[in-house]
């Protein structure tokens, strides 16, 4: 009797350990599959951030060529604007002649350009002010 025991301590025995082993197999194969399901979603997060920095990018490029073409706009308006009342004080000294007049029409041009300047200065302004409203 008691080698019968014994048997059946080791037929116990062994199918524990082959649950145990089965078991163990289910959960590694469970592990891989997690792995790669992580793997999966980590390339995937890669595309999405690549595709989104690309586009940020495209953005700022964007944004800073409208910055410039519109700074180019105003530097160009403030040089023709020079260049008209420049042109006016030639003609307005060359008709009248008088020494007085070059004084007042040298203060005239003096006071467009400050004041060119000014409107340079806020289109600037502004167009800093949409630049950090467009990327933001």
């Amino acid at each position: 009797m008691l080698m019968k025991v014994d048997c059946g301590e080791v037929v116990v025995s062994v199918t524990r350990l082959g649950k145990a082993m089965w078991l163990e197999e289910e959960e590694e194969e469970e592990d891989e599959d997690e792995e790669k399901e992580e793997e999966e979603e980590g390339k995937e997060s890669i595309a999405s951030d690549m595709t989104r920095l690309k586009t940020n990018t495209n953005a700022r490029i964007v944004v800073v060529v409208v910055v410039v073409v519109e700074v180019v706009v105003v530097v160009a308006t403030v040089v023709v604007v020079t260049v008209v009342v420049l042109i006016v004080v030639v003609a307005v000294v060359a008709a009248a002649g008088v020494v007085e007049v070059v004084v007042v029409v040298v203060v005239v041009v003096a006071a467009a350009a400050a004041e060119a300047e000014a409107a340079a200065a806020e289109a600037a302004a502004s167009n800093n002010d949409l630049v950090v409203q467009r990327v933001t």
